[in-house]
């Protein structure tokens, strides 16, 4: 009898018991750039530490020094985006905004500023 209790199996929970407790699923980023470009923004902003989207807007817009240092303003002159990535992310924009890939958001942002290409390389 001793051997049967130590080697028996436990008897099952019944399913009542047992409560999964069930996530809501997080809502899923929109990318609408091609995949590479937007890898390849979002790597590039990444090295941009320490400066959001909007700093970067607002130092480029400005001229504000200490901002944005010369590797940044390559990084930033490299990843300006076309008039066709742009018409691109306006007709895709999903109703939060909070959903947009990384890219995007940034092209949003930066593509605020007038003359953005002009104001960068010049």
């Amino acid at each position: 009898e001793a051997i049967e209790t130590l080697f028996s199996a436990a008897p099952a929970k019944s399913a009542e018991k047992v409560e999964k407790k069930v996530e809501p699923a997080k809502p899923a980023i929109v990318n609408i750039l091609d995949p590479k470009r937007s890898n390849a923004v979002s790597i590039g902003l990444s090295q941009i530490k320490g400066v959001n989207n909007e700093q970067i807007a607002e130092a480029v817009l400005n001229a504000k020094e200490g901002v944005l240092n010369q590797d940044h303003l390559e990084v930033v002159a490299k990843f300006i985006p076309t008039a066709e990535e742009m018409t691109q992310i306006k007709e895709g924009l999903p109703l939060d905004l909070n959903l947009l890939g990384a890219a995007e958001r940034y092209f949003l942002i930066i593509d605020k500023v007038p003359r953005l290409a002009q104001k960068i390389n010049g």
